[in-house]
C-alpha cells in the first residue's frame, strides 16, 4: 500500500513539472515562426519604399541642411518643432503619404535606405559621367584643371554635347554646381578603381591566355616528343629490317655460289673454318675471287664462319623446302587433271550401265509376270555382271593411280634434273646437243658435278641410261613450260629485239659476230637506231649491259621477220635483196643462267 502511495506521488509531480513546458513551447513557436508587424508592413511596402526613395533623395538633394540634420538625426522627422520650422520638409511628407509614413514608422532604418539609394545612384551618375569624359577627352583635360569650369555659363555654352549631357543628367548638374571640385575628385577616384580593375581583369585574362598558351607549348612539345620518339623507332625498325634483307641477300648470293660449286660446298659445310685458310683459298680460286668481290661476306665469314655456315644452311633447306612445295603443288595439280580425265571417261560406261539396268528391269517385271524361277536366274546373273564390271573398274583405277604415281616421281626426276642444268650451263649444252654423253663414262668423270649428281640420285641416273633422249625431250618440254610462265617478260623482250634484228640485217650480222659491240660508243654512236631501241627499252638494254651473248642468241630464235637489205651496183643501179630467215626455235636454245 505504502509502494503504491510513493509511485502516485513521483507521477504527480513529474506532471506538474512537465506542464509549464507545454506552455511555454506554442509561445517560442510563435514568436519564431511569426514575422513582426513592422517588418511585415515594411515586406509589404518595399515596392513603394523604392519608388519614394528617388523623390525624397531628390529633395535631400536640393535642401543640404535638412540632408546634413536628418543623416544625424532620422527621428527628427516624428518632431513637431523642427517639422513647423522646416515647412519644405512637412509639405513634402503631406504630399507623398508613402515616404511619411516609412520614414515615421521607423526613421533609422529608412534613411539607411535612402543612403543605399545615394550611393547606388552616385556610383551610376560617376559612372555616367566618367563615361562621358572617356569620350570627350578635350573636355575631360580642361575640367580636371579647372573643375569650376562647369559652373561657367560661357564654357558650357562653348561645349554643346557638356551642356546637352548636363541637361539630361541633372544629379550630375546639381553635384557640380554645389561642389565641382569635390565632385572631380570622386570622378577621378572611380576612374582609378576603374582602371585597376580593368588592370586586375586584364592581367587576369593575360595570365588566363598565357597558362593556355603554356599549356598548348607544353602539349605541342609533348606532340613533338612522341612523333620524334615515334620517327626513331621507325628509323631502328628500318635499319633492322634493311640489316636483315642485306643478311638474307647476302645469303642468297653465297648459297648460288656453293650451288655451283658443289665440292666447295661440302667442303665448307663440314669445316667452316677453311675460310680462313689462305692454302685453301689459293686451292679454290673460285672461292677466292668470290671473296674479294664480295667483301660483306668475307668480312662476315672472317667474324663467325659456324654461324653463317648455320645460317647458310637453314636458306637452302628453306629453299629446298619451297621448291618441293612448288613439285607437290605441280604433281597435285597433274593428279587432279588426270584424275578429272579418269572421271570423265568412266561417266560414259556408268551411264551405258544404268540404261542397262533400266532395260533389265523392264524385262525382271515381265518375267515376274511369266515365270519366277526365270527371274530368280535372272537376278543372278545380274549380280555376277556387276562384279564382274567393279572388278574390272577397280582394276582400271588401281593402273591410273600406278601410272599417276610413275608420271609424279619421273616429274620429279625432271625438275630435279632441270634445276641442276639451271646451275651448270656447259653440261646442259652438251647433253642437250648429245643426250648420250649420259651414258659416257669418261664424259661424267671429266664432269664431277654430274658424276656426284647421278650418284646422288640413282632415277635419274637409270632414265638417262635406259633412254636418254627420251628423258632429254622431257626435260626441254619442262624447261619450255618454265620459260614460258616465269620468264614471260624477258621473252618479250627477246622477241621485240628479235623483231628489232629482223628489219636492221646489217646490225644482226654484226652483233652476231661481235655481240661486245653494244659496250663500245663509237659503234653505238654511229647506228642511232640501235641507241634509240636501247633507249626505249631498258630492260633489254640492261640484259645486253650484263650478257650481251647470251640475250643476243636467245633474241635470234624470234629474229623470224623478213629482212631486206639494199645494195648498190658499180653502175649506180640500186637492187632490193629480199631473204626469208626461217624461224629457229628449238628445245636445245641455251637459256640465260637463272639469277
Amino acid at each position: 500500500m505504502i509502494n503504491k502511495r510513493h509511485l502516485f506521488v513521483r507521477n504527480a509531480v513529474a506532471v506538474l513539472a512537465a506542464t509549464p513546458l507545454l506552455w511555454i513551447a506554442p509561445g517560442a513557436n510563435a514568436q519564431t515562426s511569426s514575422p513582426s508587424p513592422q517588418e511585415s508592413k515594411t515586406s509589404q511596402n518595399s515596392d513603394i519604399t523604392r519608388q519614394e526613395l528617388a523623390r525624397f533623395d531628390q529633395f535631400l538633394d536640393n535642401h543640404q541642411d535638412i540632408d546634413q540634420q536628418l543623416r544625424r538625426d532620422p527621428s527628427l522627422v516624428n518632431d513637431t518643432n523642427y517639422l513647423q520650422a522646416h515647412p519644405d520638409l512637412q509639405t513634402f511628407l503631406q504630399n507623398h503619404p508613402g515616404v511619411r509614413e516609412e520614414i515615421k514608422e521607423n526613421p533609422n532604418y529608412f534613411m539607411r535606405q535612402e543612403n543605399r539609394y545615394e550611393r547606388r545612384e552616385d556610383a551610376r551618375t560617376l559612372a555616367q559621367f566618367d563615361q562621358f569624359l572617356d569620350k570627350h577627352r578635350e573636355i575631360s583635360e580642361q575640367l580636371r584643371r579647372d573643375p569650376s569650369l562647369a559652373n561657367n555659363q560661357q564654357f558650357v555654352d562653348s561645349h554643346p554635347a557638356l551642356q546637352s549631357f548636363l541637361r539630361d543628367h541633372s544629379e550630375v548638374r546639381q553635384d557640380l554646381s554645389r561642389n565641382p571640385n569635390g565632385y572631380m575628385q570622386q570622378v577621378n577616384q572611380y576612374e582609378q578603381r576603374e582602371d585597376a580593375n580593368s588592370d586586375l581583369a586584364r592581367n587576369r585574362v593575360d595570365n588566363r591566355q598565357d597558362n593556355d598558351a603554356r599549356q598548348d607549348r607544353d602539349r605541342d612539345n609533348d606532340r613533338r616528343d612522341v612523333d620524334r620518339q615515334d620517327r626513331e623507332r621507325d628509323s631502328d625498325r628500318r635499319d633492322v629490317d634493311r640489316r636483315d634483307q642485306d643478311r638474307r641477300a647476302q645469303l642468297a648470293q653465297f648459297d648460288r655460289f656453293l650451288d655451283t660449286h658443289r665440292e666447295t660446298a661440302e667442303q665448307l659445310r663440314r669445316d667452316p673454318s677453311l675460310v680462313k685458310n689462305r692454302q685453301f683459298l689459293q686451292n679454290h680460286p673460285a672461292l677466292q675471287t668470290y671473296l674479294q668481290q664480295h667483301p660483306d661476306i668475307q668480312q662476315r665469314l672472317d667474324q663467325n664462319p659456324n654461324a653463317f655456315m648455320r645460317q647458310e644452311n637453314r636458306f637452302d633447306n628453306n629453299e629446298e623446302a619451297r621448291n618441293r612445295d612448288v613439285n607437290r603443288d605441280d604433281a597435285r595439280r597433274n593428279y587432279d587433271r588426270d584424275d578429272a580425265r579418269a572421271r570423265d571417261n568412266d561417266r560414259p560406261d556408268n551411264d551405258n550401265r544404268q540404261g542397262n539396268d533400266n532395260r533389265q528391269d523392264v524385262r525382271d517385271r515381265d518375267a515376274d509376270n511369266r515365270n519366277t524361277d526365270r527371274d530368280v536366274r535372272n537376278r543372278n546373273d545380274n549380280d555376277m555382271r556387276d562384279r564382274s564390271d567393279n572388278r574390272q573398274d577397280n582394276g582400271y583405277r588401281e593402273d591410273n593411280d600406278a601410272r599417276q604415281d610413275a608420271r609424279n616421281r619421273d616429274h620429279g626426276q625432271v625438275v630435279s634434273f632441270d634445276q641442276f642444268l639451271d646451275k651448270h650451263q656447259e653440261i646442259a649444252e652438251q647433253l642437250r646437243r648429245d643426250p648420250s654423253l649420259a651414258k659416257n663414262q669418261q664424259f661424267v668423270e671429266s664432269h664431277p658435278a654430274l658424276q656426284a649428281y647421278l650418284q646422288d640420285h640413282q632415277a635419274v641416273r637409270q632414265e638417262l641410261n635406259q633412254n636418254p633422249n627420251a628423258f632429254m625431250q622431257q626435260e626441254s618440254r619442262y624447261e619450255s613450260r618454265e620459260n614460258g610462265t616465269g620468264r614471260g617478260d624477258m621473252n618479250r623482250e627477246h622477241s621485240s629485239f628479235g623483231q628489232f634484228l629482223g628489219t636492221h640485217s646489217g646490225i644482226s650480222e654484226e652483233l652476231s659476230k661481235n655481240p661486245s659491240l653494244v659496250k663500245n660508243r663509237e659503234y653505238m654512236s654511229s647506228h642511232p637506231e640501235l641507241q634509240a631501241y636501247l633507249k626505249a627499252h631498258p630492260d633489254a638494254q640492261s640484259q645486253m649491259a650484263k650478257d650481251p651473248d647470251s640475250f643476243l642468241k636467245a633474241s635470234q630464235q624470234f629474229s623470224s621477220s623478213t629482212k631486206t637489205g639494199t645494195t648498190t651496183s658499180a653502175t649506180g643501179t640500186t637492187k632490193t635483196t629480199t631473204t626469208t630467215t626461217p624461224s629457229t626455235t628449238t628445245n636445245n636454245a641455251t637459256k640465260p643462267p637463272k639469277q
